[in-house]
């Protein structure tokens, strides 16, 4: 060992050392306070920066006790450990103190909710997941017939959908003491230009992303109607997983820190929703694909979940922590990119038929919500329609008051609005990349 090589790893173990190392943490921690303490002002929650810093030096050596129990290989330094520790329990004090409670007695005189109330006792919440399970998992020539013998007063709980829009764009504006698209574009840290971009020109991407759908053998005249949800990653002939196991190696083969970190990462085919989250006191990364997709769906998710695991991972090395650096916009188009990156790698036809998702869901949600939250009176079943067609130029619908089965514009209103946005800023400078 040379001379300089001695005095490098005297250096690193060296009490000036560890003083460093301790003065950047506290600087890091003393950010994420300032941040934390900026959202509570900005919703007039009484909280201190005293408090918060408090809380902070409470929780550090809680985490660096628990990082030394952690399992090897550990995703990140004690630092980035200490204060992703930090904010997550930050976050939890945020989400705890600005949480609404929900009141539907139908004595409350809250705008909110009484028009939630009122519109449950119209669709109750527990019958719209019913009532779509129903229709979509029956034969096609059957799902009219069944949503007809329901009988629901459409005119009536469209009346309702509206006035809980307007009552819930009202509720967050009130609330957050800003206009109701830059709260959400703040949440989710998306720039107001990316947001315009996607307004402006989703459109022109959404002509090409058509061009490059598959071309369907024995096409349905029913493919775009309003009881069908068109699928053409299920319309391929072939597809190039047969488990969740081969798509597993298959990413990791493109992806090699998988492979590192494959104790840390937990896969489970559970619940009604899909994600990927850090469980920090476990330093391991879960991934929920949802139940009840066939083979095709549930590989093609875990391919995006596993980007979010490899964006996860990424940053985690390089000391970042993902939400709080770059927000869920951020953190989607990273992921984003990998998928992409696997899916041409694996298949450029799956890549393609892959696109009619993109339409299908964020694009196609995300742009009914913005038209029906500009234009609240105007009939929800039409801008359904609309918006499934300005996505897929063959259609040809009229009114679609299915959007009532989608459980997410009531509880969750814009839940997709950054993977839309996400996706529409990858996409597009893909297609730039290939004019090039």
């Amino acid at each position: 060992m040379g001379l300089s090589s001695l005095k490098d790893k005297y250096f690193i173990f060296s009490p000036f050392f560890f003083k460093i190392k301790i003065k950047m943490l506290n600087k890091r921690l003393e950010i994420v306070c300032q941040d934390y303490y900026g959202r509570f002002q900005k919703v007039k929650i009484d909280t201190s920066l005293d408090y918060l810093r408090k809380l902070a030096d409470k929780q550090t050596p809680r985490a660096k006790k628990n990082y030394l129990r952690l399992s090897k290989p550990r995703t990140c330094s004690l630092s980035t450990y200490v204060t992703s520790w930090v904010i997550d329990v930050l976050q939890r004090q945020f989400i705890l103190k600005t949480l609404r409670k929900v009141n539907l007695n139908s004595s409350s005189q809250d705008p909110y909710d009484q028009a939630l109330t009122s519109f449950f006792y119209h669709l109750p919440r527990e019958l719209m997941p019913y009532l779509r399970k129903e229709i979509f998992n029956a034969p096609f020539h059957q799902r009219q017939k069944i949503w007809q013998s329901f009988n629901l007063s459409i005119k009536e709980i469209e009346d309702k959908f509206q006035n809980l829009v307007e009552a819930g764009k009202n509720e967050i504006q009130t609330r957050n003491y800003s206009s109701f698209f830059d709260v959400l574009l703040e949440k989710n840290k998306i720039p107001q230009n990316d947001y315009l971009q996607f307004i402006n020109n989703a459109d022109q991407l959404i002509v090409s992303l058509n061009h490059q759908l598959p071309k369907i053998k024995n096409f349905p005249s029913w493919f775009y109607s309003e009881f069908n949800l068109p699928c053409f990653i299920c319309q391929l002939d072939s597809f190039p997983f047969h488990s969740l196991k081969e798509t597993f190696s298959f990413v990791v083969r493109q992806y090699p820190i998988l492979e590192k970190f494959q104790s840390k990462i937990e896969i489970k085919i559970e619940g009604k929703n899909t994600f990927a989250i850090y469980d920090i006191k476990r330093d391991v990364i879960k991934i929920k694909i949802k139940e009840g997709l066939n083979i095709r769906h549930q590989a093609v998710l875990l391919i995006h979940e596993l980007g979010h695991a490899i964006s996860l991972l990424n940053n985690l090395h390089e000391g970042r922590d993902l939400l709080f650096a770059i927000g869920k916009y951020g953190a989607e188009k990273e992921a984003i990119k990998i998928e992409v990156d696997v899916l041409k790698k694996a298949s450029p036809l799956l890549y393609r038929a892959s696109l009619g998702e993109v339409l299908l869901f964020p694009f196609r949600n995300t742009l009914f919500e913005i038209e029906l939250h500009q234009s609240p009176k105007k009939n929800p079943s039409k801008l359904y329609a609309r918006s499934f067609n300005r996505c897929f130029l063959e259609a040809k619908q009229k009114d679609n008051p299915l959007y009532l089965l989608e459980e997410h514009f009531i509880a969750s209103p814009f839940f997709q609005l950054p993977h839309a946005i996400a996706r529409y800023h990858v996409l597009s400078s893909l297609k730039s990349e290939d004019t090039i």
